[in-house]
């Protein structure tokens, strides 16, 4: 299975990418790239028009700014960056839904036009959407190994020998059923823009701490039973469940009648940055989401330290972190 976490992007390079739309952006630039010849190689000269047809939200603003891009993409150094792994990087991470993206990407792989691959274009498709991602993100590619592997599995899960042709419909099956292929597609559509991330939590925060405040009436503790009536403070946490709630609530006050400023502020915090990552509101998300977890509590990025301190602490249990133990976990050490 994929063990990569969400990728969080930071750098204004990364983000640059996050901020293209699959149906109008990158959709431009295909069509431009269509139209040009759909050439595979990009070099300096040619890459900032390649960008142009982006211009809504993808321009580039200075030559600066295009050049660093080409940078993102030519590790080698040898002038030339593969049309096709920006393209695969582009759609994959653009704003939009996984069926636009897989129409946009079959579009520009089906060299042929037939709406099918065979076993070599498939390789080709997966290895420079892989590599693409890798190089944007900052994370380690799979191997080559690995993505000959994928390909087998494909043509294997459909029954078909690899010198004949995968339909796109069939690929479409094999990456919604497939366990790796899904947790693969989710990880990168599910990239995460640092600065919005940052903002939707601080504005979580300061409803929470107005709640405290105001039931607090200026004190360090607020009573239990207060949160357990109080409306605004159930509105500020998501309107969860009673029960929820209840476990919340409990978890905050650890067997006492009150609730300390301390415990209320870092049980909001993991509450927060776990619901920003349930977007399926199911109180468990995947183990291997444990860097983002802690990213996006403590607002910077965890250390080696502590995630082999979170690691040992039995906080994933079958491959998950659930919500409950998360909370506990965060406010273990605060009185």
């Amino acid at each position: 299975m994929c063990t990569i976490p969400r990728p969080i992007l930071t750098t204004d390079l990364q983000l640059y990418w996050k901020a293209f739309r699959v149906n109008r952006e990158v959709e431009d630039i295909v069509i431009s790239w269509f139209a040009a010849g759909a050439p595979l190689a990009l070099t300096k000269d040619s890459f900032p028009e390649f960008l142009q047809a982006a211009n809504t939200a993808g321009s580039t603003g200075t030559d600066a700014v295009a050049v660093s891009l080409f940078e993102m993409f030519d590790t080698d150094g040898n002038g030339k960056v593969d049309a096709l792994e920006i393209l695969g990087a582009a759609v994959v991470l653009a704003q939009g839904n996984v069926d636009a993206k897989m129409a946009t990407l079959f579009r520009i792989f089906d060299f042929a036009g037939t709406q099918s691959f065979n076993f070599d274009e498939m390789d080709i498709f997966l290895r420079c959407v892989c590599r693409g991602l890798a190089k944007v993100c900052n994370v380690i590619a799979l191997s080559d190994g690995e993505l000959m592997e994928s390909c087998k599995q494909m043509f294997d899960a459909n029954n078909l020998p690899y010198e004949q042709l995968i339909k796109t419909d069939q690929m479409r099956r094999w990456l919604g059923s497939d366990v790796e292929a899904a947790s693969f597609v989710a990880t990168f559509h599910g990239t995460i823009s640092l600065p919005a991330a940052e903002e939707s939590l601080a504005q979580s925060e300061a409803l929470q701490a107005e709640v405290f405040s105001d039931l607090s009436n200026g004190s360090e503790v607020v009573p239990v039973k207060e949160l357990s009536t109080s409306t605004a403070f159930r509105e500020a946490f998501g309107n969860p469940s009673l029960e929820k709630l209840r476990r919340l609530i409990g978890t905050m006050a650890n067997g006492k009648l009150t609730v300390s400023l301390r415990r209320y502020v870092m049980a909001a915090r993991a509450w927060n940055a776990f619901l920003f990552l349930d977007e399926d509101d199911t109180e468990r998300i995947p183990g291997k989401e444990l860097p983002d977890l802690l990213h996006l509590r403590d607002h910077e990025a965890p250390d080696s330290g502590a995630l082999h301190l979170h690691k040992g602490m039995n906080l994933i249990q079958n491959g998950e972190i659930r919500l409950g133990e998360w909370v506990a976990v965060s406010c273990a050490k605060t009185a």
